[in-house]
C-alpha cells in the first residue's frame, strides 16, 4: 500500500499588500491543482480496497482541501475537511486548516475556534501555532500571536522555524516597532538565509532608513530564491531609482505594467508614487 505523506502547513503574514502566503510539502506541491486532486481521489479508492487505516483517509482529505483553499474554493475545502474530520476526528491538522479557511472567508468567530482545537489536541505541533498566531496578529493580538510564533521555532524538530520567526517579525513591523521586526527578521535568516520573506522584509526595512546599498544586497538575494511580485517588483524599482540604476528600473517597471496591470503597486507605478 502507497502512503500519503502528511501535509506541512504554514501562513507567512501579509505585509502591506501582500496576501498570506501557504506552503503545502507533499502529493500537492509537486503537481497541478487538478491532477493532485484526481491523484489523491484514485489513491483514496485504491486503499480503500485494502481497508485503509482512517487516518490515511483523513489525510487524502485534508490534502485536497488545502489544495481548494488554495485556490480560492472554499465550500469545496469545507466539504473535504468534513470528510476528513468524520475519519480521523483527532487529528489537530485539520482544525487548523478549517480556521485558515473560515479566517479567509471572514468568519472569525470559527476560525478561532477551530485553531483553538488544533491547539487542544495537539499544543506543541508548531504548524498549529504558527497557523494561530497569523490569525491573532491580524485581529490586533501581537503579543499573544509572539508568544506562539516564538513557541513554535523553537521546537527542536520544526524544519522551518525561519517561518514563525519571519512572522513574529512580520507582526511586530505591522506594529511599528521595527527594531523588533528587524531582530525577528535576521534570526529567520540565521535559521535559513535563503529565507526569501525575511530577505524581502529586510530589504524594504533597510530601504526605509535610507540605506539603499544594503536593501539592493538583500533584495539581491531575495531574487536568488523567489519569483518576482508585485510587491517586489515595486520595491526593485525604487532601489533601482535611488541608486541610479535605469535599466533594472526600467526592466522592473515594465515587468510590473505587463505581468501584474491590476495590483496596487501598478498602480503606485502609474500614479508616480514614490515610497
Amino acid at each position: 500500500m502507497r502512503f500519503l505523506r502528511t501535509i506541512v502547513l504554514f501562513v507567512l503574514l501579509p505585509l502591506l499588500s501582500a496576501c498570506a502566503a501557504i506552503s503545502v510539502a507533499g502529493v500537492i506541491a509537486s503537481t497541478t491543482a487538478s491532477t493532485a486532486v484526481r491523484a489523491i481521489d484514485e489513491q483514496m479508492q485504491e486503499n480503500a480496497l485494502e481497508a485503509p487505516h482512517r487516518g490515511e483517509v483523513a489525510e487524502a482529505n485534508l490534502n485536497v482541501a488545502v489544495e481548494y483553499m488554495r485556490r480560492g474554493d472554499y465550500e469545496g475545502a469545507l466539504e473535504r475537511l468534513d470528510r476528513a474530520r468524520e475519519a480521523d476526528p483527532k487529528q489537530s491538522a485539520i482544525y487548523s486548516v478549517y480556521g485558515l479557511v473560515y479566517q479567509r472567508t471572514g468568519d472569525l468567530e470559527k476560525a478561532e475556534k477551530n485553531f483553538r482545537r488544533s491547539l487542544e489536541l495537539e499544543g506543541d505541533r508548531p504548524e498549529n501555532l504558527n497557523n494561530y498566531g497569523q490569525f491573532l496578529c491580524q485581529q490586533g493580538r501581537a503579543d499573544e500571536a509572539e508568544k506562539l510564533f516564538l513557541k513554535a521555532a523553537k521546537d527542536p524538530f520544526y524544519r522551518t522555524p525561519e517561518t514563525a520567526l519571519t512572522n513574529a517579525g512580520l507582526c511586530a513591523q505591522r506594529g511599528g516597532d521595527i527594531a523588533r521586526a528587524t531582530g525577528f527578521f535576521n534570526d529567520a535568516l540565521k535559521a535559513n538565509p535563503r529565507a526569501p520573506a525575511a530577505l524581502l522584509a529586510l530589504s524594504e526595512i533597510e530601504f526605509g532608513q535610507d540605506r539603499f546599498p544594503e536593501a539592493h544586497k538583500l533584495f539581491a538575494s531575495y531574487l536568488k530564491v523567489a519569483p518576482q511580485t508585485p510587491r517586489s517588483l515595486w520595491l526593485g524599482i525604487r532601489i533601482a531609482d535611488k541608486l541610479g540604476d535605469k535599466d533594472a528600473e526600467a526592466s522592473y517597471s515594465m515587468l510590473l505594467r505587463n505581468k501584474y496591470p491590476d495590483s496596487v503597486e501598478a498602480g503606485y507605478l502609474k500614479s508616480g508614487k514614490s515610497s
